[in-house]
C-alpha cells in the first residue's frame, strides 16, 4: 500500500466520523483515521531509511579435530 493510501483511508475515516450520529462510532473512526495518520509518518520514515545489506566475506573454517590438535600442541609448550 502506498504512503499516500494511508492518508486518504484517515481523510475517508474522518468524513465518516463527521457523519455519524453514534458516538461510539464516531469516536472508532477517529481513532482509525489516527491510526492510518500514523501508518502513513512511518511509511513516510521508512521511504528516507537506505538500508544496504552486504554478505559478509566467508570465513575460513578449521576442522575441529585441527584445533584441538592445535590446542594440545599449546597446552604441551
Amino acid at each position: 500500500m502506498a504512503k499516500e493510501d494511508y492518508r486518504d483511508n484517515a481523510a475517508e475515516c474522518l468524513r465518516l466520523a463527521n457523519d455519524a450520529s453514534n458516538p461510539t462510532m464516531r469516536a472508532s473512526l477517529l481513532r482509525m483515521a489516527e491510526v492510518w495518520l500514523r501508518l502513513h509518518d512511518q511509511a513516510e520514515k521508512n521511504a528516507q531509511l537506505d538500508l544496504t545489506y552486504e554478505t559478509p566475506p566467508p570465513q575460513r573454517s578449521v576442522p575441529q579435530q585441527q584445533q584441538q590438535q592445535q590446542q594440545r600442541t599449546k597446552s604441551e609448550e
